[in-house]
């Protein structure tokens, strides 16, 4: 019986390597960047990666210890697809991220809220100082003003208003929606008239007007 003959298997020379041996440290931190920026996307996680500058800086992301990561985080680092797929999939990471957000979630919404508060207190300070002339005005002052009056509104300052002329309006006690220059309406109407033609208006007293 002849021997049979046994080829060499010959790998590609760009075959990724899945398993490459990362620490927990460096899967933890690709972790968070998946999660809380990447918004889940693989694709963005690596792009991330690679260029670590484009990472915000307002989002808190656990670097750990940098010598036992093995890398440096402010180089670009080359991940692979798959290996970042094996890991949310072995190590189940939507229902690791799903359990984390469920137990952040009511600060995350505290901070949320205190921090529009403050917003808004600060962009009635500025809005006020665009208003009187102390604010100067600049090239970003549309952009201010816009952002500002975003904030107030999600504060939940809204303007005064009224479904109908006659419903005093919520807000201030006085209404001067029918004034003009300090004077009602009958007021303005006796003004102009002496003024055109000289004369007092003669008074009728079934015409709350005068005219």
């Amino acid at each position: 019986m002849s021997e049979k003959v046994r080829y060499p298997v010959t790998l590609p020379t760009n075959r990724p390597v899945i398993q490459q041996a990362y620490s927990q440290e460096f899967r933890h931190y690709v972790y968070q960047i998946w999660l809380y920026v990447a918004n889940r996307s693989l694709a963005h996680t690596i792009r991330l990666l690679a260029d670590p500058a484009q990472i915000p800086e307002s989002i808190d992301i656990d670097t750990g210890d940098p010598e036992s990561m093995g890398l440096d985080l402010r180089e670009p680092v080359t991940l692979h697809r798959n290996t970042l797929s094996t890991w949310v999939k072995i190590e189940d990471w939507h229902t690791r991220a799903n359990d984390e957000l469920r137990s952040i979630s009511p600060a995350i919404w505290d901070v949320s809220a205190q921090t529009i508060l403050i917003g808004a207190r600060e962009a009635i300070t500025y809005l006020r100082g665009v208003a009187n002339g102390s604010e100067p005005l600049n090239k970003e002052s549309r952009t201010r003003v816009l952002a500002s009056q975003l904030l107030i509104d999600r504060a939940g300052f809204q303007p005064w208003a009224r479904s109908t002329r006659s419903e005093p309006i919520d807000g201030p006690k006085d209404d001067f929606t029918d004034s003009f220059a300090g004077m009602e309406t009958h007021e303005l109407a006796r003004a102009l008239f002496e003024a055109a033609t000289g004369q007092h208006p003669a008074t009728n007293d079934s015409d709350p007007s005068g005219v």
